[in-house]
């Protein structure tokens, strides 16, 4: 009889293993196939030809996607299940929008069926009554290379002053990754798309790889070019101080008032500055908002207020009160007593 029921038992963890790999696997598939860019097609709140959102996946692993949308929202969603491509959430418009919705937080829900995304965004407070609902499509590879303008001066070397790279030219692409200050690139070809007089330029950089990035935030390393900001210094940091990991010199240790430790990991070499916060093994992206006192970050659902060596981390009702106690590089603070 022991020996019938340790069969039975081995064999259930051994079902319940491949159960849970599969789900895993379901659930990590449909939240790709949420992932990218979405180009608005309809809304009851008014047709807009530029509006676009774009989801990305927290992690490879993860069934929790961020979205954030260049009307000015951003918002949080967790698949419904394994092995469905609806997805439910909460959200926050930008407190500097202006408008009625401004600060407002709601209740959002997606569902995708072939290529359409449905949005449903239900706003939380009393005054905002009804569902404002829209339509999406999902942005092609193809879409994104028809803004490519032949040019015979190209490719041609450069260097970047620091930022985010793009997966397409514009400011509401997916971010691929961020280069350093001083990091060598290549020009691959300038695009047909503008933003503050400067084109967005095709990219190679780190082995290979191709993104996109605002000639803005690119200069010249031969000779000053219009399309550039400016030349690069002659006086360039060396090889090594150029690649020095971010995460030592722009990470800061804090200790909660609940004794939790929380690392927050700033990236402020972009128009879009960017704050890591981790805490209990998880990581929430935050991007920085107008404050009128320090500096103040959120992604709808979270907001980080830092000044000086203090930070307060709210979510939902509660508030955190933290301390800086170590910058991770070597200079310590004093801990809370």
């Amino acid at each position: 009889m022991k020996h019938f029921i340790a069969t039975i038992s081995k064999h259930s963890r051994h079902l319940l293993a491949a159960l849970a790999l599969f789900g895993l696997g379901a659930g990590s598939a449909n939240a790709a196939s949420l992932a990218g860019q979405w180009l608005q097609t309809g809304s009851n709140a008014g047709y807009c030809g530029d509006c676009s959102v774009t989801i990305e996946r927290t992690s490879n692993f993860s069934p929790m996607l961020q979205i954030t949308a260049n009307n000015g929202w951003q918002a949080q969603v967790t698949l419904s299940g394994y092995g469905t491509e609806t997805a439910n959430g909460f959200g926050r418009w930008d407190r500097n929008i202006g408008g009625q919705y401004a600060g407002r937080v709601f209740e959002i829900s997606l569902q995708k069926t072939g290529n359409s995304l449905k949005l449903d965004m239900l706003h939380l407070d009393d005054d905002l009554s009804g569902t404002v609902s829209a339509t999406f499509s999902k942005r092609s590879r193809t879409d994104i290379n028809t803004h490519l303008t032949p040019e015979t001066s190209y490719p041609y070397p450069a260097a970047s002053w620091g930022g985010i790279v793009r997966a397409g030219p514009g400011m509401h692409f997916d971010r691929i990754t961020s280069l350093f200050e001083h990091e060598a690139l290549t020009i691959v070809a300038r695009t047909s798309e503008m933003m503050n007089g400067y084109p967005w330029m095709q990219i190679q950089y780190r082995d290979g790889r191709y993104g996109y990035q605002w000639g803005g935030i690119i200069c010249a390393t031969d000779y000053p070019r219009s399309d550039l900001h400016e030349r690069c210094a002659s006086t360039r940091q060396s090889e090594t101080e150029t690649h020095i990991n971010p995460s030592v010199r722009e990470t800061v240790r804090y200790q909660c008032n609940d004794g939790t430790i929380m690392d927050v990991h700033l990236d402020n070499r972009a128009a879009e500055t960017l704050a890591v916060v981790k805490r209990n093994g998880t990581s929430d992206y935050l991007v920085q908002i107008i404050s009128g006192s320090g500096a103040l970050y959120s992604n709808g659902i979270i907001d980080l207020h830092t000044k000086a060596d203090l930070a307060l981390l709210s979510e939902n009702s509660d508030t955190l009160q933290c301390h800086i106690i170590d910058d991770l590089a070597g200079r310590a603070h004093s801990a809370i007593r």
